[in-house]
């Protein structure tokens, strides 16, 4: 896959567009795993995925904050440069395409960078609003509301605040119960997403009980990097032929390039 834009969107982000050569369908919330060349050795990251596949269904945007030596890799490569791509990972997403299984009212919870994925996810559900008539509230946690501003500018693919009477945004430095309830008027009956530092994490779901969320509705996005890549060795020419059980002119094994699966791509290395 080749890097054919990255623009700053705040001091320490950009936006990076990723171009690849076949169909690759996924939703808001996935992220994608991507092998860098590092001098050190190439290393495997997966950063939130915060384009729409129906708009170029052979390139992907993400939005990355420069805070680590993969990062810092990424946000300083000029156009022309190539990634491995690897699968798309869906620990949380909304299939806003299957609208019935979506909940009615969301709330968003993020610390920081955390709130990248929850605005990809937001502007998700904004796209289907004349169908999908829940509401959305996001309360972004930071040092400053200056950490997160641009991001509401820089994540959507407009490259503007994502405007919506059924949706609001707010700040806060830190998250407790009482301020879920006065932004959520609808926190009994709705369903929690969180991300940022384990710590923050544990206190937005303390919170949450406490302002009258339920227990049970909450999912927490995570960043963490250190899950297995029990696939990394699987070839996609395998994979198909094994779908297909076996060749023959009349189930033949499909042309990679237009192979379109949902949820995951598997490449072989290189």
């Amino acid at each position: 896959a080749t890097i054919t834009k990255s623009i700053a969107i705040s001091p320490s982000a950009k936006r990076i567009t990723i171009e690849f050569a076949f169909t690759l369908k996924y939703h808001p919330g996935d992220a994608i795993w991507l092998g860098l060349p590092l001098e050190t050795g190439c290393i495997r990251r997966h950063f939130t995925i915060t384009s729409f596949w129906e708009d170029r269904p052979n390139v992907i945007d993400i939005c990355v904050q420069d805070a680590s030596a993969s990062s810092h890799w990424l946000c300083t490569q000029e156009p022309g440069a190539v990634v491995s791509l690897y699968w798309v990972e869906s620990d949380v997403r909304l299939e806003t395409d299957a609208q019935e299984a979506l909940p009615p009212h969301i709330v968003f919870v993020s610390y920081g960078i955390g709130c990248i994925p929850f605005i990809t996810m937001l502007e998700g559900l904004y796209r289907v609003r004349d169908t999908w008539k829940g509401t959305v509230v996001s309360l972004q946690c930071a040092a400053s509301p200056d950490d997160v501003t641009p991001l509401n500018i820089g994540v959507p693919s407009t490259g503007q605040p994502i405007m919506w009477e059924a949706s609001s945004t707010h700040y806060a430095p830190t998250v407790t119960g009482e301020k879920l309830q006065d932004i959520a008027p609808n926190l009994p009956h709705a369903v929690l997403y969180v991300s940022g530092p384990t710590s923050f994490v544990a206190a937005a779901r303390d919170a949450w009980i406490l302002g009258g969320g339920q227990r049970d509705r909450t999912f927490e996005f995570s960043f963490d990097n250190k899950c297995p890549f029990t696939l990394s060795t699987a070839n996609l020419l395998r994979t198909l032929s094994n779908l297909h059980n076996v060749e023959s002119p009349r189930n033949p094994i499909p042309d990679v390039s237009t192979v379109v699966l949902d949820a995951v791509v598997v490449l072989p290395e290189g």
